[in-house]
């Protein structure tokens, strides 16, 4: 071979050389680039969304039974005994407020003296049931846990469906006198979730504390 043509290949083999690295360096630091975007501003930004969806869907909704059970009126009204003459429907139209200001889908009071419910579900009151501590274990279980607010979750269940109720301690004079309870739809929750995607497939996992997918 002369030596012209092997100067021709030389020069054809570095300038090969010499593209491949420059592609493969651009190609490193786009891919750079874009993880430290996705890692840095994305995701950061994307977790702070599901956060405030889940703060406005549950957070708020618990804030709320708070102040509901510190409302003057309910507190009176469970140290007389909860009478239901004439003062029932004050009881459900404080339920009707707190519905209407958080978006649930119902709301109830639960007493310990009479295991009576006060029960408004979908725009319906219901007076018609009481506790049985035989069969409604959650409730006895949240009252001796001591702990001020929980979620009870039901999922394809057959009576609630897919559905979570925020259950708060309703306390007077230092005693446990029952809970109030907001009911959110699950199914309209993780469908907002599901909406939420980084890309084209980056996807939305709720998780529960041991890390199971719910």
């Amino acid at each position: 071979m002369s030596i012209g043509k092997k100067l021709n290949l030389l020069i054809a083999a570095l300038l090969l050389l010499v593209s491949s690295i420059i592609i493969l360096f651009n190609a490193y630091s786009f891919q750079s680039g874009m993880r430290a975007q996705l890692v840095e501003r994305q995701l950061p930004a994307m977790a702070e969304g599901i956060l405030s969806s889940i703060d406005k869907q549950i957070m708020e909704p618990a804030r709320g039974l708070t102040l509901l059970t510190q409302n003057p009126f309910l507190q009176d009204w469970i140290r007389e005994g909860e009478p239901n003459e004439g003062r029932i429907d004050q009881v459900y139209r404080l339920l009707e407020t707190a519905i209407a200001t958080y978006r649930t889908l119902g709301a109830n009071f639960v007493s310990q003296a009479t295991k009576q419910y006060t029960d408004l579900q979908n725009g319906k009151r219901d007076y018609s049931y009481r506790v049985d501590e035989s069969k409604d274990l959650w409730f006895s279980g949240f009252r001796d846990s001591g702990v001020d607010v929980n979620i009870q979750v039901y999922v394809g269940d057959p009576v609630w469906g897919t559905k979570a109720f925020i259950n708060r301690r309703v306390t007077v004079d230092g005693k446990f006198a029952g809970l109030m309870s907001a009911t959110l739809d699950l199914e309209a929750f993780a469908r907002r979730l599901a909406a939420m995607t980084l890309g084209e497939k980056g996807r939305t996992f709720l998780v529960a504390e041991n890390g199971v997918v719910r």
